[in-house]
């Protein structure tokens, strides 16, 4: 199975930083979510260079992905009560 995600993004996005490697996985974890800043395409001068973007994360450090190592962020639904 293909970790890897094929979504579209865009500025604006919202997006979490997600690889089943944990090395890779474990600095991500303080930093998501992140804001796209940037989409790049691929490459065409490099064979097989996916598209990336550059990212704001949580703890305001900026980096540039490529977005098969990204996930929409998914909002968690609070519950707020009153009382």
């Amino acid at each position: 199975m293909n970790e890897m995600s094929s979504e579209a993004y865009q500025p604006g996005d919202l997006v979490e930083f997600h690889s089943s490697f944990e090395p890779f996985q474990k600095d991500y974890i303080m930093k998501n979510p992140g804001l796209v800043l940037e989409v790049y395409d691929e490459d065409p001068q490099k064979r097989n260079t996916p598209q990336s973007a550059l990212v704001m994360w949580s703890d305001g450090d900026l980096s540039r992905e490529f977005t098969p190592y990204l996930k929409h962020h998914e909002r968690k639904n609070l519950k707020h009560e009153n009382g």
